[in-house]
């Protein structure tokens, strides 16, 4: 009696989730390129699986949920429409995806698998608060709106 030998391959299918990063208060993609590359190396993720977007931050969360949908919607064009997204979004960006999410995403939009909010403040930030007691006025100047801060003369003093 004789064995067969049977030819036999393995294929392994691998998940690489698409992945929108995002970048916390007064900061740009550039802070945030280290957990993009660990993102990518982690998880397997291709590199056109991964990419970051921001918002302006100075605008607020309402108003920096603009941006933050028109780059999300952009990387959207690149994938499978039925692809979940995952965001990753640090600081104030887990507040904007999260107002994104709740105020403004739609189906059509499509599905978003998770939002992970690192480093986030969802019960508030001690400079926000800071910001409205010492900055209560805006000016016009020139195109833009601004604060004008009032700095009592104690917080100009350096401590010994």
């Amino acid at each position: 009696m004789t064995t067969l030998d049977v030819a036999s391959d393995t294929m392994n299918v691998i998940y690489t989730p698409a992945v929108f990063v995002t970048h916390g208060w007064e900061s740009h993609c550039n802070d945030v390129s280290q957990l993009v590359d660990n993102l990518r190396q982690e998880l397997a993720v291709v590199a056109g699986q991964v990419k970051c977007g921001g918002y302006d931050s100075r605008a607020g969360v309402i108003s920096g949920d603009t941006k933050f949908g028109l780059e999300l919607e952009e990387f959207r064009r690149t994938l499978p429409p039925d692809d979940p997204v995952q965001i990753v979004a640090h600081s104030m960006g887990g507040l904007v995806a999260r107002y994104w999410y709740e105020k403004i995403h739609t189906a059509a939009d499509g599905p978003v698998g998770s939002i992970s909010m690192l480093g986030t403040p969802n019960n508030g930030a001690l400079i926000a608060d800071l910001e409205r007691l010492l900055c209560p006025v805006h000016a016009h100047i020139l195109f833009f709106s601004t604060r004008v801060c009032v700095v009592p003369s104690w917080a100009l003093t350096p401590t010994r």
